[in-house]
């Protein structure tokens, strides 16, 4: 049984922070130029070096975009198979020890975390780490416990999705 994630502003985040980004380095650029901090010929390097960086956020934005539509969780053969673009795990259903929905403490460090989305490993200060695959960044977090890891998901139908993984051997 496929269960699709939970609705959220991630589309919308990813584009604004990447726009973001782009537009505020370009801006900084400009003002540094028109308010002397910077003569014209020093402005030439200053946007040859932001090129690149911008240019990378923009292709991460975009690799972003289009991994957010292929978030899909599938409880069949007892197994739990979480994807996410290219990331897709698969998790044996009689090695989950527990499953807890909670909300998350906020954590700045290490990983891909925007608002509405959040992606692969990434730390968060009471549960550690979380290899995540969500639309949510820290509200409502389906917790799945097991011997090697920590998983956070958002399935949309949550009551749906825990007696799914009962069906498939869940104690």
């Amino acid at each position: 049984m496929i269960f699709k994630p939970r609705p959220s502003i991630g589309k919308i985040s990813v584009f604004v922070v990447t726009s973001g980004f782009v537009c505020g380095s370009l801006l900084l650029t400009l003002l540094f130029w028109i308010y002397g901090f910077t003569t014209r010929d020093e402005l030439i390097p200053g946007l040859i070096i932001l090129t690149p960086i911008n240019a990378f956020v923009i292709i991460y934005g975009i690799y972003l975009l289009r991994v957010y539509p292929t978030i899909h969780y599938k409880v069949e053969n007892g197994n739990l198979s979480i994807n996410c673009g290219r990331y897709h795990w698969i998790i044996p259903i009689k090695t989950i020890s527990s499953i807890v929905e909670k909300d998350l403490k906020y954590s700045p460090l290490a990983g891909t975390k925007l608002p509405g989305f959040a992606l692969g490993d990434n730390y968060y200060s009471d549960v550690g780490i979380v290899r995540m695959c969500s639309t949510a960044l820290v509200k409502r977090i389906l917790l799945i416990y097991t011997d090697q890891r920590i998983y956070g998901i958002t399935p949309d139908k949550v009551g749906e999705f825990i007696s799914a993984l009962r069906k498939e051997g869940l104690t």
